[in-house]
């Protein structure tokens, strides 16, 4: 037997609809976190997401991540069981698979990026104050558009 949430959530999937306009808020306190990563491109390749704690914002790897297959034009990753608190995420679309992101000489990237809050970057990966928010108990939804240098 199907359990009752994975139907809604499979029903919402194939309506188009996101997931956390379903969710129950948790019992024990923690956070769901439903990121839908949007300007996909179209070719076989990876989402990498990390979520960071401003303390380890700096770190290329965060101990929260994931990896999704890319889906053109838009992919939703969720989080689950996240600990409630002031965080950021970064997304690359590893274009060929090395698990990393790559860059030019100079350091611009080579692959499409996103951060939370679209923050975009100038001279530099933007600080976690433009890129971090508020994570909640129970469900949190956020937007990320991938940006290309």
């Amino acid at each position: 037997m199907i359990p009752t949430r994975l139907l809604r959530v499979a029903f919402a999937v194939l309506a188009g609809l996101t997931v956390p306009a379903l969710a129950m808020p948790t019992a024990d306190g923690t956070a769901t976190l439903t990121v839908t990563i949007r300007g996909v491109l179209p070719q076989p390749s990876q989402l990498l997401l990390g979520v960071f704690t401003a303390a380890e914002y700096e770190e290329k790897i965060s101990p929260i991540h994931q990896s999704a297959e890319a889906m053109a034009p838009e992919t939703v990753v969720t989080f689950e069981a996240l600990t409630p608190g002031r965080v950021a995420v970064k997304v690359l679309q590893d274009l060929n698979g090395n698990w990393k992101m790559d860059k030019t000489l100079i350091g611009v990237p080579e692959e499409p990026f996103g951060l939370s809050n679209d923050a975009r970057p100038s001279m530099g990966l933007p600080g976690f104050d433009e890129t971090g928010f508020d994570l909640h108990p129970g469900p949190n939804t956020i937007v990320i558009t991938l940006q290309e240098m």
